[in-house]
């Protein structure tokens, strides 16, 4: 008894569907065979209306066949109904529309006689002006309906198109006729700089392209989110076939699509520079491009290396400061130091030329070396104990420098050349093209991993042992590459 009323229920939700889809067909010869007065006119927004609640009352009885037979089978039949519904209701909208736009711009002939052939036997609604805000896959729709409802109707003054045209506009779009004032002549300029704009077949196409490729994912398996799918997908197909494009060349828009995304900005731009009109760009054209590109780029690597290895570091720029005679205390500094290194010899080599003036100071002046020591006997035992041994030359060398007596760091000879740390060149961080290239975050995060010092990016001290100069911006010991302002860290 349940399998029977299961089955008797099915058949009568099929029933139904099949002549919902006997309404649309009926509805579409009749609108293709439409005889336009005032109470044809009454019945087309009257069945426009019908068809509509019955259009609902049709995916409700879809949900609930999915629940019941196959889910693919019962999704591609609403496909394909709803695809007839759409094109139905599409022309019957335009040719509602139409009529309305003849009705409410009556001629002068038209305002002296009371009885006019398009007076409407119906009040029907307004129809708002239509609405773009400069985003291109909204340009196709918005540029059919203006050029219907304003842009052809003879009946309107310039100046009132081009006031309706700035009522449509909002956003990026408004902006750029900003500069026209409303007056006779600037409509026609105006529309035209708007075409101009973006009336452009390459971008409405890569637009389209680019949406169909990031088309997202069903949330859930309801209905709901199947239908948004397929009309998200049909939108853009069919915007792609007014464009003239054909379903043979959805596969290279695509391609297309994919691989100008890919780009760089710089290898963007200068692709964008070898096109001199804007139809849609061919795959093999865009792989030609980029093998030039490419080969473009090698030369001028190779080149780029050559020149940064002759390069020496610049030198350091003197400054010529004015000179200040010195004060007493500083000559007394002066003359202090100057005679403690007169009296010292500066090398051992001095210490042998200078002989001492009397056996006293002989005895008393230890031997700089071991030769001496040898050629030079104390005079007893006692002044030879008391006589302390010289460290030779080569220990004296080995002693590490105190800190304030540090010398500061030189950098290697001009023929020496580092290896970079960031791209493996010939030269030093410092001089490299693709370092200096780099947003200071990214040269930061390259000295952090590469271990070099932060003040002068060399990689043969400590940071803290660094003797150049600081930053040239704040004055801290970081390289003026390095500098980051507050806002920026």
């Amino acid at each position: 008894m349940a399998t029977e009323q299961a089955s008797k229920h099915l058949r009568d939700l099929k029933t139904k569907r099949r002549a919902f889809k006997g309404q649309i067909t009926m509805f579409g010869t009749w609108v293709e065979g439409y005889v336009d007065s005032p109470q044809e006119r009454a019945k087309l927004w009257d069945r426009m209306q019908r068809l509509r609640k019955q259009f609902d009352t049709f995916n409700e009885i879809q949900d609930e066949l999915a629940t019941i037979e196959k889910f693919e089978e019962v999704e591609a039949e609403r496909y394909a109904t709803t695809d007839l519904y759409d094109d139905v209701m599409a022309n019957a909208t335009v040719l509602l529309e139409r009529l309305e736009t003849r009705a409410t711009q009556p001629s002068p002939v038209d305002t002296e006689s009371s009885t006019s052939p398009y007076a409407l036997a119906v009040r029907l609604p307004k129809i708002d002006l239509p609405k773009f805000d400069g985003r291109t896959e909204k340009w196709i729709t918005f540029k059919d309906a203006f050029h219907t409802l304003i842009h052809t109707q003879s009946r309107l003054s310039n100046v009132q198109k081009l006031h309706y045209l700035r009522l449509s506009l909002s956003g990026k779009a408004e902006q750029a006729i900003e500069a026209f004032s409303i007056t006779e002549q600037n409509y026609n300029a105006a529309w035209e700089h708007l075409c101009e704009i973006y009336d452009n077949k390459r971008v409405l196409v890569l637009r389209h392209a680019a949406l169909l490729r990031d088309t997202p994912a069903m949330p859930d398996n309801s209905s709901e989110s199947v239908r948004d799918l397929a009309n998200h997908m049909q939108l853009h197909v069919r915007s792609l076939l007014a464009l003239g494009r054909t379903e043979a060349d959805f596969g290279n828009d695509l391609l297309a699509s994919i691989l100008i995304s890919k780009m760089s900005n710089d290898t963007r731009t200068a692709w964008e520079r070898t096109l001199s009109d804007t139809e849609v760009p061919n795959i093999h054209e865009l792989f030609k491009f980029l093998n030039n590109a490419s080969h473009q780029s090698k030369d001028c690597d190779s080149s780029n290396h050559r020149d940064t290895s002759k390069r020496s570091h610049p030198p350091r720029p003197q400054v010529n400061r004015p000179h200040t005679p010195p004060s007493p205390r500083q000559r007394q500094r002066v003359f202090a130091t100057t005679t403690s290194r007169s009296e010292s010899p500066s090398s051992p080599r001095e210490r042998r030329r200078t002989p001492p003036s009397s056996p006293r100071e002989r005895r008393r002046t230890p031997p700089s070396s071991p030769r001496e020591q040898r050629r030079t006997p104390p005079s007893s035992p006692r002044e030879q104990r008391r006589t302390p041994p010289t460290s030779p030359p080569r220990e004296r060398r080995r002693t590490p420098p105190s800190s304030s007596s540090r010398a500061p760091r030189r950098p290697p000879p001009s023929g020496h050349t580092e290896k970079c740390p960031e791209c493996s060149g010939e030269h030093p961080l410092y001089l490299c093209p693709r370092f200096r290239d780099n947003t200071v975050a990214q040269r930061i995060e390259v000295v952090r991993k590469t271990h070099v010092c932060y003040n002068c990016l060399r990689s043969n001290h400590r940071t803290e042992d660094c003797t150049a100069r600081g930053c040239r911006v704040c004055g801290k010991q970081h390289n003026t590459k390095l500098h980051q302002d507050r806002q920026d860290a």
